[in-house]
């Protein structure tokens, strides 16, 4: 079967290695699997020609004439490869598909949003109005399914490839909070460099493992609140899993969240973690297994798990093993392919 995952780009995301994934674990012989990126993010374009994938770059820009140009290039590409089944991600890869199907008639579609919900309502509405282009729609936690998701609709949660074996990493010196994630004004991590502020006599620092539009925002920041020492950005980073190890505790303050790979990185990592309430970690964290709680107590979260990190490590151990049980990547790839032949029959 001749498939494409198509999405907005190969930039440091959930979504993004959940592409990479879905291409190294593929049945390669029973699926030829190319990618096309629409926008010119690269972070995983060498990873996937590692894999001997092939990966087109369409790289839009936000002008009309670009975009018409990105479709006409995408359109060439689909009937030159003989694409039968694409599989969009997020939701320009969503929109570029169905604009691409009108001239396509007989490709079928997939679409993951990879979110909780839609940011706008115009989104939504056009969501809703290109329900008749796609075949199936997959969403990752059962709640997701809002009005403008197909009936035709299963339920895959993202999985997670177990690291590799590696020597027991020691701990930082100093207790040491970590965030993963694109920084973007969503993934709140300016929550993060304010609470700081206020815990100057904490012997804790805080790492954010990412890269993104607010990037230098953040940056003068931390600077213009004398939080230099404290609170390093380290940008784009090929070790994240060996950082997990060697750091205290995860913090996730996304304000809205598909699933959040970095949770189940950190089970593997063995480090607990506290996450804003956003309505999709909820149903993934249990209390047993971590902390999920509001804003306006996040940083007495912090402190309490400072205090009592005994209690943090035992809930993050029921968190491990839950990720071990329902969350392997092996599980993950073979109910995407099971949609992939049913919808191409």
């Amino acid at each position: 079967m001749k498939l494409v995952h198509l999405i907005t780009g190969l930039g440091c995301g959930g979504a993004e290695k959940m592409v990479y994934q879905l291409c190294k674990y593929a049945d390669r012989e029973g699926f030829d699997i190319s990618v096309i990126s629409i926008n010119e993010t690269d972070y995983f374009l060498p990873k996937l020609e590692s894999l001997h994938i092939n990966v087109n770059m369409l790289k839009l820009q936000k002008t009309p004439f670009s975009i018409f140009k990105g479709i006409l290039k995408l359109n060439k590409l689909l009937r030159k490869n003989q694409i039968e089944v694409i599989h969009a991600h997020l939701f320009h890869g969503m929109v570029m598909a169905c604009v691409a199907k009108v001239f396509n008639k007989k490709i079928k579609i997939v679409w993951s949003s990879h979110s909780s919900r839609m940011c706008s309502l115009l989104r939504s509405g056009i969501t809703f109005l290109f329900k008749p282009l796609r075949s199936h729609d997959i969403i990752l936690q059962k709640q997701f399914n809002e009005w403008y998701i197909l009936k035709k609709n299963v339920v895959i949660p993202n999985g997670i490839e177990e690291p590799k074996l590696i020597k027991k990493l020691l701990k930082f010196p100093n207790f040491t909070f970590i965030s993963v994630g694109s920084l973007e004004k969503h993934k709140n991590h300016l929550l993060l460099i304010n609470l700081f502020a206020d815990l100057n006599d904490v012997d804790a620092n805080l790492i954010i493992v990412g890269t993104g539009s607010i990037f230098s925002s953040l940056q003068t920041k931390i600077f213009e609140l004398g939080l230099a020492q404290k609170i390093k950005l380290l940008g784009h980073r090929d070790d994240i899993f060996e950082l997990l190890c060697k750091s205290h505790c995860l913090l996730f303050p996304s304000i809205r969240e598909g699933f959040g790979l970095v949770l189940l990185e950190s089970a593997f990592a063995k480090i607990p973690i506290i996450t804003l309430r956003n309505g999709s970690v909820e149903n993934l964290l249990s209390e047993e297994e971590g902390y999920v709680v509001e804003s306006d107590v996040f940083k007495d979260t912090m402190l309490h798990v400072i205090d009592n990190y005994d209690e943090a490590l035992a809930k993050m151990n029921n968190f491990y093993k839950k990720t071990i049980r329902e969350f392997t990547i092996q599980t993950c790839i073979k109910s995407h392919e099971s949609i992939y032949k049913v919808i191409n029959n």
